[in-house]
């Protein structure tokens, strides 16, 4: 059947030459129409429940949002874990998922359930905010917008209206999703209320909201007809002004007399309290953060954006600067163009290795597998909707090397039948077909080593799941061409005469047909020393260190500054000024951009902002030009050794991660029900862990205790009074607070109408307790004969996981890998005796990394498994495969040995790498038994076939072995730390294994195949050299 195929492909050589163009063609017009993206889309099973309980302190928050949205949030089921953190006035909680449910699904269910819950929320709590979370919703380009020189109260309005005048046309441009401006804030029209004049006139907050709410009626009284034409009505109650705001009456006096807002008030218009504040290089600014639309391509949306900001900064007002802080397309473009660099010089190498090897017109042939299966590897991402990557790409580059192995053994068959007489086209026909059964083997045992890793669960899975397509889309398209294009270029260029090339290599078979006998001989002391190196190198790979994933390789990093709980935001700004200030002093950095009151924009995959939070701040640097990666770690641990000195502020510097985030490499999860003992284990194991020199900080997450205001009601004369708790927290949180009343139209912009006690009132407890409520059976009561005001220190900050209160102690480290420093957490734990009812988890990068390599090693148990199914299938025997099989881990011997000499620690892909080696390394094996099963057919001896198959198999093992290694080397040496790890276990595994294929296999095959029967005489080919 396969030789009728081989025929009619190579007879009928117009229709196969047409069909071969028209894949090159459709692989092409795939490669132009795919989207470029920056890394591979990842399902992230996160979602984030944000409430607002304002006036609420923490405690009250916990018990009385936190805890029954837990609950709810718990009931949708396959939970992995939540958590959540209660401060003043917000909730936020965050769940993650088990992997392998529909996400999807579960998250409606989330919505539903917490829908479910807003009911038996307390009164003045606002809806929750349930956020999912996507790896891919990053800004596609960040703006700071920033007037240098200028003060916000100069230059605060022009800023905002820039930014909204930038905002509206983005929003224009296609493929513009939406625009975020971050650091803005609006007015308002302010009510500040005289606490002094209000206590005289008798005058309850109450009644001033109802009176503003009451006067400024913006509901349409309809429309009348009249003489066959329609009127409508217009009401007169709006405000027009703000004085007619201040002549509001808001309650009548014990002789009838008026009293009005502007008596017991100052109105005027004003910006409200900043929540958040933005500078660029220490200049005023707003950052704009563009988002794509889904089906936008980056990198042409990229482009057409710069074009457009360019265009903008000549139209700016006087004193303002437009500059790009991040731009996902640019670093796309970098990043695809380094790839696809990498892949070209891999295909050069391989030509041109495939021509020192071959000669002239093996070489012709062979090389022009690798264009020929890479594009019609990319018309199979065209069809499957795979996007080009920095993963998809890479894909391309590793599976280089192998593209040329069957194109190497059909042309390598077809010149030997050449050399026996036969006339080209049998010649290209029967050398293709005889091959047929070992090329299929070899292939599909290298796609059966990379299958299983589509089917990883997980986000590591997920984040290279285009990988393993990718590489066995392009070795089967490899197998395609050597089986039917190869034959018919074969059976037209091939030659029977030798090159020079081959001359050298029979030479070498020579010297290697003269030692094999020797080494079969040796062949038990041979194998006792393979086993010893396998058990040596797997012993020493944990000795290399482990990682889960290197840090991305980028010109950006981010520094965290945290002040204490309580901590106004112009605190906090002081503290990240001086932090930026010393950055800025760093000869590398370029720029630098501060956002205080939460995290940045979404600028990279892995990063995900903080909550709004007034004492936060985050720091974008950005460090010049053709800075080393290098210099960018250095600079980041020597900052977490220098910015320690600000008091009661805690800075970290951030290289950004690759991979899925893991936070803290080690964290320590305390506990327990009593705060003062999760916090008396904690200081006690902080104190434990800031004596080892190589733990660079070590910090809680607990919140230190603020000073509260609590309004202690005395329960009776509430009642009494007809009052409820609900009136005495809603004038309370009116004075100090402030509500939004009513609003006022000034016709460019809505602006809220608030109500506030003027700042100087806000902290007098006195003037806070003489406030009057309405009492509906005594008439206006004083707030201090029902409840007094007093001071309390209260923890700012409350944590819980898996329905528990939990105080998390973060440990970084500078100069130690995650699971070095891990070991000397361990230490610490195992001399320490936590106080009764405190139970301590250790995680960080542990939990993650160890459900990848656990998922890695799962896909590795199944590749081996069907490699098993394909050689017994292939060879009929389970002493063949096992044979073939032994090469397998023959290969850590090389995958160690290439980690050592690159300095790379054993990783995600380094282990990935190591599996991918599975189906690799066994190719080598395979042909090498194949031609040893031929011998034994033709009737030779056991020893003489396993001889003449060694040395006539030398010249296509060495062939397809150094071409693979020599087209992983680009990437290997010039991809970065992310393939590095990857490409060393690769070409350290390749290596080895040649060279034990070539003197270990024999031995192997000598012992396991000395009972062997012979096969079937009809089962014996036709001859070939």
């Amino acid at each position: 059947m396969i030789r009728r195929l081989v025929a009619g492909a190579v007879r009928n050589w117009h229709l196969t030459l047409a069909a071969f163009l028209g894949v090159l063609v459709a692989g092409v017009i795939g490669y132009v129409s795919l989207r470029r993206q920056e890394d591979a889309k990842v399902e992230v099973p996160y979602a984030l429940i944000v409430t607002i309980f304002p006036g609420a302190s923490a405690e009250r928050v916990e018990n009385l949002v936190t805890r029954p949205l837990e609950e709810a949030a718990q009931s949708i089921g396959d939970l992995r874990w939540i958590s959540s953190t209660s401060r003043a006035n917000v909730s936020v909680i965050l769940l993650r998922l088990e992997n392998g449910v529909d996400i999807e699904a579960h998250w409606q269910d989330l919505r539903e359930a917490i829908a479910a819950a807003r009911a038996d929320l307390p009164e003045g709590v606002r809806e929750p905010k349930v956020e999912t979370r996507s790896f891919d919703d990053v800004a596609v380009l960040t703006l700071a917008l920033s007037a240098p020189g200028q003060t916000w109260e100069d230059a605060e309005r022009r800023l905002r209206d820039e930014a909204r005048e930038i905002e509206r046309r983005l929003e224009a441009l296609r493929g513009v999703s939406r625009v975020a401006i971050r650091g803005e804030r609006d007015e308002e029209i302010a009510a500040e209320i005289d606490l002094e004049a209000l206590k005289t006139r008798r005058v309850t907050l109450e009644r001033v909201l109802q009176a503003l709410q009451a006067r400024n009626v913006k509901i349409p009284p309809g429309s009348v007809e009249q003489g066959g034409a329609v009127v409508v009505l217009e009401a007169s109650g709006f405000f027009r002004s703000e004085d007619e705001i201040g002549e509001t009456v808001v309650d009548v006096g014990a002789t009838g007399t008026p009293v009005r807002l502007r008596e017991i008030a100052r109105v005027h218009r004003r910006w409200q309290d900043a929540e958040e504040r933005v500078y660029h290089n220490g200049d005023p600014a707003l950052l704009l953060a563009v988002f794509p639309q889904d089906s936008a391509d980056l990198v042409e949306l990229g482009g057409r954006l710069r074009d457009w900001v360019e265009r903008r900064r000549e139209e700016l007002p006087p004193g303002l600067e437009l500059e790009p802080t991040t731009d996902q397309a640019e670093r796309i473009e970098r990043r695809v163009d380094h790839v696809v660099a990498n892949l070209w010089q891999g295909m050069l190498i391989v030509v041109l290795v495939c021509f020192v090897l071959l000669g002239v017109r093996n070489a012709l042939l062979v090389a022009l597998a690798v264009p020929a299966s890479s594009i019609g590897a990319l018309l199979t991402m065209w069809i499957a909707g795979v996007e080009i990557h920095q993963v998809s790409l890479g894909a391309l580059v590793i599976a280089l090397g192998m593209l040329v192995d069957n194109a190497v053994v059909v042309a390598d068959n077809v010149t030997a039948h050449l050399r026996l007489g036969q006339d080209r086209i049998t010649a290209a026909i029967d050398g293709a077909a005889e091959v047929n059964l070992a090329i299929l083997s070899s292939t599909l045992t290298t796609v059966a080593a990379f299958i299983p890793l589509m089917l990883m669960a997980g986000l590591a899975g997920q984040y290279v799941q285009s990988l393993p397509f990718v590489v066995s889309a392009a070795l089967a398209w490899s197998y395609l061409f050597a089986l039917f294009v190869g034959p018919m270029i074969a059976g037209r260029v091939l030659r029977p005469k030798r090159s020079f090339a081959e001359r050298l290599q029979e030479a070498l078979s020579g010297a290697y047909r003269r030692v094999a006998p020797v080494l079969l001989r040796l062949r038990w002391p041979i194998l006792a020393a393979a086993v010893a190196g396998v058990v040596l190198a797997a012993r020493g790979l944990p000795l290399l260190g482990i990682e889960f994933f290197p840090k991305a390789e980028m010109d950006h990093f981010y520094v965290e500054v945290e002040g204490p709980d309580g901590s106004s935001l112009e605190r906090t700004t002081a503290a990240a000024r001086v932090v930026e200030q010393r950055l800025r002093r760093e000869p590398i950095v370029r720029d630098v951009t501060t956002t205080v009151g939460g995290g940045l924009p979404r600028f990279y995959y892995t990063y995900f902002p903080r909550q709004s939070d007034p004492t936060v701040a985050e720091l974008l640097v950005r460090v010049a030009s053709g800075t080393r990666p290098d210099a960018v770690r250095e600079l980041v641990a020597r900052l977490n050794r220098e910015l320690v000195g600000i008091p009661d502020t805690r800075v970290t510097a951030h290289q950004i991660e690759l991979g899925p985030p893991v936070g803290a490499p080690v964290v320590l999860r305390l506990t327990g029900d009593d705060i003062g003992k999760l916090r008396a284990a904690s200081r006690a194991l902080r104190t434990r862990l800031a004596g080892d020199p190589d733990v660079a900080r070590v910090a809680d997450d607990f919140g230190q205790e603020t000073r509260q205001v609590r309004a202690v009601v005395d329960d009776a004369q509430l009642g009494r009074a007809a009052l409820s708790h609900f009136q005495v927290a809603a004038t309370i949180r009116a004075a100090v607070e402030g509500v939004a009343a009513t609003t006022f139209d000034t016709h460019d912009d809505e602006l809220p109408v608030t109500v506030r006690a003027r700042p100087a009132d806000r902290d007098d407890f006195s003037l806070l307790q003489d406030l009057y409520l309405d009492s509906p059976i005594a008439g206006k009561v004083p707030l201090r004969q029902v409840a007094r005001l007093e001071p309390v220190f209260e923890v700012g900050r409350l944590h819980r996981r898996n329905l528990q209160r939990t105080l998390s102690l973060k440990v970084w480290t500078d100069t130690l890998l995650a699971t070095e420093l891990q070991s000397r957490v361990e230490t610490v734990l195992a001399g320490f005796r936590p106080p009764p009812g405190v139970k301590i988890e250790l995680g960080g990068e542990a939990e993650e990394r160890d459900e990848a390599f656990a998922n890695l090693g799962h896909a590795a148990i199944i590749a081996v498994a069907v490699i098993l199914v394909i050689l017994v299938a292939q060879f009929r025997s389970y002493g063949q495969a096992l044979v073939v099989l032994a090469t397998i881990p023959f290969s850590v011997i090389g995958a160690f040995l290439g980690l050592w000499i690159t300095d790379s620690p054993v990783g995600f892909m380094a282990l990935l790498g190591l599996v991918s080696l599975s189906g690799i390394v066994v190719n080598n094996a395979i042909l090498l038994l194949e031609f040893v099963n031929i011998g034994l057919r033709r009737g030779k001896p056991l020893e003489q076939a396993i001889l003449e198959a060694a040395g006539s198999r030398l010249r296509p093992i060495l062939a397809t072995s150094v071409t693979t290694v020599v087209g992983l080397m680009p990437l290997t040496f010039s991809g970065g730390g992310f393939w590095q790890p990857m490409g060393a276990v690769m070409i350290g595994g390749l290596l080895a294994s040649t060279v034990l294929t070539l003197v270990v296999v024999p031995s192997l095959a000598r012992i396991l195949m000395a009972r062997r029967g012979r096969p079937p005489a009809a089962d014996v080919p036709a001859p070939s050299a």
